[in-house]
């Protein structure tokens, strides 16, 4: 099979890339800004059910929007000018929790995700559990189950303790100023009403949950560690068979700006360059081309939304502590969720290692690895 093909409407991709527009990133900034401070506001001033689950809704989609817009931040897309993007990285970190560490450290280890063509793996959190005892194992367990991410919260908890402990002075004072502001925060909210302060996790859990499903779905790599040296070349065939778009919505595309168009996450692989925006333009545009060797339809089509919703359900506890993925195909090649293994505590991952030789029986190139960067400062 050749693998050198290059990018099918290359000309037109990168025109599509190149032409970016100031007023979608002012838009949407504003509307981070609005609706977090917007969101607080209401829990701190008006106690109905109403007003309460209004900013619950608001929290939680302006956590999402800055979460998706780090990422868009961290490639250089929102600004020429680098500096504007990491600030704008560090500003939305405050709102997405990513701001215990810096943004940079982020954004080198994703650009790693795109160049090496990895998933770098976060703590470890089944050596943590090792050392409890069985029941409080059972029981955060138990809390998983009912959708409260406390392992997510012991992850974070690690990280602040090991820069705490073992942090240069400039990442101590860093963890120390988050602390603080986070701290005054919940002092406030609590000060409002106890329900209030439920409700500013509530919208956290639900950004939680929602980038976890989003993230579950679109790689397989190979897992490695961070500071492990990784010197085996990936060819791009090998992304495109290891990347997956699956879109909150294929016909009414406007739904996924609810997710800033992630989902149309193998366009992004194609043309890392375009900015959110374009991507479903792009994903139009390289739909039905072979790219690298790579058919991708009827790949992801043949998946129903609500299929990924009940595989997500069904393993999100498991996917904490499994070290294997899953297969992403059966038998016959077709894209599939029979044997769905999860990751790390990082993410969700429906995908695992086949033999690339059986591309040329398959009706669909079958994948060998894959996977996309999200370290423990992304969680």
């Amino acid at each position: 099979m050749n693998t050198a093909v290059a990018i099918p409407n290359r000309m037109e991709s990168l025109s599509l890339a190149r032409n970016r527009h100031a007023w979608p990133n002012i838009t949407l900034v504003t509307a981070i800004f609005l609706l977090y401070s917007g969101g607080l506001a209401l829990l701190m001033s008006n106690y109905s059910w109403l007003s309460i689950a209004a900013a619950i809704a608001m929290l939680s989609q302006s956590m999402i929007w800055s979460w998706y817009l780090s990422h868009d931040c961290a490639h250089r897309l929102v600004s020429k000018r680098d500096s504007v993007s990491l600030t704008l990285g560090e500003f939305l970190g405050l709102i997405n929790g990513m701001a215990y560490t810096p943004f940079s450290a982020y954004r080198l280890d994703h650009l790693r995700h795109h160049v090496d063509k990895v998933d770098l793996l976060g703590t470890d959190l089944r050596a943590i559990v090792r050392t409890w005892p069985r029941s409080v194992t059972w029981l955060f367990s138990g809390l998983e189950m009912l959708y409260i991410p406390v392992f997510f919260y012991v992850i974070k908890w690690r990280l602040i303790c090991d820069v705490l402990a073992l942090g240069t002075a400039r990442e101590r004072l860093r963890v120390g100023m988050c602390l603080a502001l986070y701290s005054a925060l919940f002092y406030q909210l609590l000060n409002a009403s106890v329900a209030a302060l439920a409700a500013l996790f509530i919208a956290v859990f639900a950004r939680i949950h929602l980038t976890r499903f989003v993230d579950a779905f679109q790689h397989t790599y190979d897992q490695i560690d961070p500071d492990s040296p990784y010197e085996l070349a990936r060819s791009r065939a090998y992304e495109c068979r290891n990347t997956f778009s699956l879109p909150v919505a294929r016909k009414r595309t406007w739904l996924n700006v609810l997710i800033l168009n992630f989902g149309f996450h193998y366009a992004h692989h194609l043309v890392p360059s375009c900015p959110w925006y374009a991507l479903p333009k792009l994903d139009r545009l390289v739909a039905n081309e072979v790219n690298f060797g790579v058919h991708r339809y009827p790949r992801e089509t043949e998946i129903n939304f609500f299929d990924l919703v009940s595989t997500y359900h069904a393993h999100r506890v498991r996917r904490i502590f499994d070290t294997q993925e899953g297969d992403a195909y059966d038998d016959a090649g077709h894209f599939s969720l029979r044997d769905v293994g999860f990751l790390t505590h990082k993410r969700v991952m429906p995908m695992t290692t086949l033999d690339t030789s059986a591309c040329a029986t398959s009706p669909v190139p079958t994948p060998t690895n894959s996977s996309d960067n999200s370290c423990t400062y992304f969680q």
